[in-house]
Formats: structure tokens, C-alpha cells, sequence
């Protein structure tokens, strides 16, 4: 790699370094467009940097006006759920900085996170070079056809408190981003037993948890520094039969359900489906 092409790398990680601290400390409202295939849904977004409070109103397509709830094809999310990029996201993905835009009236800077292989989504991301705000985000295929997309058309930056998600009517319950690894959400009990082991995984995932979710589930999450997989492990009653292995897809959310074993296993997660299939095949349960 050429000295200018580490460079740009540099930048390109500090930028979306900046965008990921950015996500929680800034005081924002406007709107947003989210894309997940052909299906389109608009969303009123307002942060508070004060506790981190958030509301995400579903937007009416044909008034514009708020909806008391969000449609169940549509996804609400939330932009500041980004964890710090892990070590190891260097060994599946190339990062560097591309054009600039303009999204919403702001001039914004173009960050790719390419994967070195067909096991997950190309990244890109378009950021407030000044404030590190995230204006528009893809992922995108091996094809670069869009399988998940979102973008502020409406954007206001406030230095005063914003008004908190109690204070919004019509609020929603915000979720994780596409793509954006959730680790932080509180487990109803560890299990420092790890049962589940892989013999192998793809390029850059690592097994980060294993929690034991109820008597009769567990769950494991890998991941490769900036998407994650959840695996939830059910154990089978004894009158149970045999399941036939089935997917699910709705954008970049893959879902692949097999049994192993006394197992069902569920994988979920904004990743192929090889990649999904690649991981199940590496699971093994030790007692």
C-alpha cells in the first residue's frame, strides 16, 4: 500500500471515529428517508446529547404529517448506536474517502468501508467533515446494487437541548441502525461456561458473547468489528421433529433458521446469506 493510500485510510478511520462519538453528543433534528429494497419510509428524527434521549416518529407518506405508530413493514432505528470500531474490522474491511456531496444542504464527505471478500456488505457513508454528522449512509451488494439506504433530507444542528423522546408525541421505539453492531444491551444472565465454539469462522468475525438468555436458550453474538450476528441456540423439547432449514431476507437482513443437533438455531443478521451459512457450519456445541 502506498504511502498516499495509508493516508487516506487514516482519514477515513478518524472520520467515522468522529462520526461515532458525533451520533451521541450532538443535539439534532430533521428528516429521513429509509430505504430497504423498493420499500421507502420517512421518518422525523430528534437527539438530545443530554442522556442520549431520542425520538423516531413515522412519517404519513401522503400528508407528511406524524403517525401514532410505525407500520410494521417499516423499520425505525437509531443513529447513535454505533460502537467504537474493534480491532479486527481491519481485517475484513479496506476503508478510504471518496467524493464529496451534498445531503440536506451540507457538504459531506464520502467514506467506503470495502470488504475483502464476498462475505458481507460494502459500507458507505457520507459525514459532516465539521461535525461528523451522519447525512447518508448505503449498503450495498456484491453487485453495488443498494439493499439498504438512508438519508436526511431536513437537518438541523442545535447547540440547546433538544426536545427529549417524553416530550415527543407519537414516539416510537428506537432500534439499532442497519449494519451497526448493538453489544451493549443488558443480558438476563452471562454464561461463562461457553458451551458454543466455532471450528471455523469467516475472515474477521470473532465470537465477542455468549449469554444465557433462559434455561432453554443461548445466545451468541460474533462479529468483525462493524456488523454483527446474533445466534440464538433453543434447545428441543423431546416430542419435537425435525425442522427443515429455512431463510428469510428483507434489505440486508438475512435470517437462517437450521437445526443442529437438539438445537434449533436461529442466525440473524445484516450479512449475506453464505455468510450466514458459513458460520452455522463452523458451530459446535461442547457440554
Amino acid at each position: 500500500m502506498s504511502t498516499v493510500e495509508v493516508a487516506a485510510a487514516d482519514s477515513a478511520l478518524d472520520l467515522l471515529e468522529l462520526m461515532q462519538s458525533s451520533a451521541r453528543q450532538l443535539n439534532y433534528q430533521g428528516k429521513l428517508v429509509y430505504q430497504q429494497d423498493s420499500n421507502l419510509a420517512t421518518f422525523r428524527i430528534t437527539h438530545s446529547s443530554q442522556g442520549g434521549e431520542e425520538s423516531v416518529v413515522y412519517l404519513d407518506p401522503k400528508t407528511g404529517r406524524d403517525v401514532a405508530s410505525t407500520p410494521e413493514e417499516a423499520k425505525s432505528f437509531s443513529l447513535s448506536t454505533y460502537n467504537k470500531l474493534q480491532p479486527q474490522t481491519q481485517k475484513a474491511y479496506s476503508f478510504d474517502l471518496g467524493a464529496q456531496e451534498w445531503v440536506a444542504n451540507i457538504e459531506c464527505q464520502v467514506v467506503v468501508a470495502r470488504p475483502k471478500d464476498a462475505m458481507r456488505y460494502l459500507h458507505r457513508y457520507c459525514i459532516d467533515p465539521h461535525t461528523g454528522m451522519l447525512l447518508k449512509y448505503s449498503l450495498m451488494d456484491r453487485n453495488k446494487a443498494v439493499v439498504e439506504q438512508l438519508m436526511f433530507t431536513e437537518i438541523e444542528l442545535t447547540t440547546e437541548p433538544t426536545a427529549t423522546a417524553a416530550e415527543s408525541e407519537g414516539r416510537v421505539d428506537a432500534v439499532a441502525l442497519a449494519a451497526a453492531p448493538v453489544l451493549d444491551a443488558v443480558p438476563l444472565e452471562q454464561n461463562n461456561t461457553h458451551s458454543w465454539s466455532f471450528a471455523k469462522l469467516p475472515l474477521g468475525f470473532e465470537k465477542i458473547a455468549e449469554i444465557q438468555q433462559s434455561a432453554t436458550r443461548t445466545q451468541i453474538i460474533v462479529s468483525d468489528g462493524m456488523t454483527s450476528v446474533s445466534i440464538f441456540a433453543d434447545s428441543k423439547g423431546e416430542d419435537e421433529g425435525l425442522a427443515a432449514q429455512s431463510i428469510y431476507t428483507s434489505g440486508a437482513m438475512n435470517i437462517l433458521t437450521r437445526e443442529v443437533g437438539n438445537y434449533m438455531i436461529t442466525l440473524m443478521g445484516e450479512v449475506p446469506e453464505s455468510t450466514l451459512e458459513a458460520i452455522v457450519d463452523g458451530l459446535k456445541y461442547t457440554p
